[in-house]
C-alpha cells in the first residue's frame, strides 16, 4: 500500500512539474469556470497582434522627373505604425515602397 501512495505521489508530483505556463487573468476581469490558458497560445496569437497598416491620407503634386512610360505618377502619403507610433510615409505609387518622412516620439495623427 505505502509502495503504491508513493508511486502516486511520485506521479503527481511529475505532473505536476510538467504543467503548462499559464496566463495570469487580471483582478479586473472575472474568470469563473474557465479552464487556465497556456502561455503557448499568447505567445502564437503575437503574429496576428502584431500588424503593420498603412492608411492613405492624400495625394502630392506629381514629380515631373519620376515620369513612367510619359504618365507622371502621383505619389500618395501614408500613415503607418512604426514600432509603437504612427508616422508619416510617402510611396511613389500604389504597391512602391514607402519612405517615411517624420521621425516623432509620439504619433502623428494626421498627414
Amino acid at each position: 500500500m505505502t509502495t503504491h501512495l508513493a508511486f502516486l505521489t511520485a506521479l503527481l508530483t511529475l505532473a505536476q512539474a510538467q504543467a503548462p505556463e499559464t496566463l495570469t487573468v487580471p483582478e479586473s476581469i472575472i474568470a469563473d469556470q474557465l479552464p487556465p490558458i497556456p502561455a503557448e497560445i499568447s505567445q502564437q496569437l503575437q503574429r496576428y497582434q502584431n500588424i503593420r497598416s498603412a492608411r492613405f491620407q492624400g495625394w502630392l503634386e506629381p514629380d515631373p522627373a519620376e515620369r513612367t512610360s510619359g504618365v507622371a505618377r502621383a505619389p500618395m502619403l501614408l500613415l503607418t505604425r512604426f514600432g509603437e507610433t504612427t508616422q508619416v510615409h510617402r510611396a511613389a505609387f500604389p504597391a512602391a515602397a514607402r519612405t517615411q518622412l517624420t521621425f516623432q516620439p509620439e504619433r502623428v495623427l494626421a498627414a
